[in-house]
């Protein structure tokens, strides 16, 4: 095998890969040119469920400052 692999043949099947996975992309997250409704769906159910995690955050800190509070409330009195 004395086949060398130059510039021009990677930029070639760079090019080739690029356009693969561009066409892959298409057809698996559009639907007539459009964001198929399946993914809406996911990227719905992403932004909720970050969503959720910043508000048991909040809650949890919120409640976590208010015992502190009332702890040293009750240690002072």
């Amino acid at each position: 095998m004395s086949e060398f692999v130059t510039e021009v043949s990677c930029r070639a099947k760079h090019e080739e890969v690029i356009a693969a996975i561009r066409d892959l992309e298409r057809r698996l997250f559009r639907d007539n040119g459009h964001i198929s409704i399946q993914t809406r769906i996911e990227r719905h159910e992403q932004s909720l469920a970050m969503l959720c995690k910043i508000v048991y955050g909040s809650v949890g800190f919120t409640l976590l400052a208010v015992g502190g509070a009332v702890l040293a409330l009750v240690i002072k009195g």
